[in-house]
């Protein structure tokens, strides 16, 4: 529980006011072109079948704290569900179980799906596809 108390106590007007706990998809492609992060998709198994992001790790949120050990805690985690609820709670959770670089994708599953045009594959798909 202290760890919860701890970030819950970090989370000060000052830390919402900056911004570092949110990231958008072109920055993320910035460090996953690098290596430097990876993308935590919270969304059901049922829901990432009927929508896949080959890019993201699929860890349904009931299943994260029996997961945890698949998460790499030398990148940035990315967190992102559908409508950011289940990425929020992550991004709570992954905090208080000792992840130092977790951020919240901000894009919704429309805002990215809506990317997915020939420009932008044609420029991100070996990024993607790493």
């Amino acid at each position: 529980m202290k760890q919860l108390d701890d970030v819950y106590r970090s989370c000060t007007l000052e830390y919402f006011e900056s911004g570092k706990y949110r990231i958008m998809m072109p920055e993320f492609l910035a460090l996953k072109k690098e290596d430097k992060a990876m993308m935590l998709d919270l969304r059901s198994k049922e829901e990432a079948e009927l929508v896949s992001l080959s890019f993201a790790h699929n860890i349904p949120i009931a299943e994260l704290p029996d997961r945890l050990a698949e998460l790499p805690r030398d990148k940035v985690i990315v967190t992102f569900c559908a409508s950011s609820v289940r990425a929020v709670m992550a991004f709570v959770y992954l905090q208080a179980a000792g992840f130092k670089n977790v951020k919240i994708l901000t894009d919704k599953l429309q805002d990215l799906t809506a990317n997915f045009m020939p420009p932008f594959v044609a420029k991100n798909y070996d990024i993607l596809k790493k």
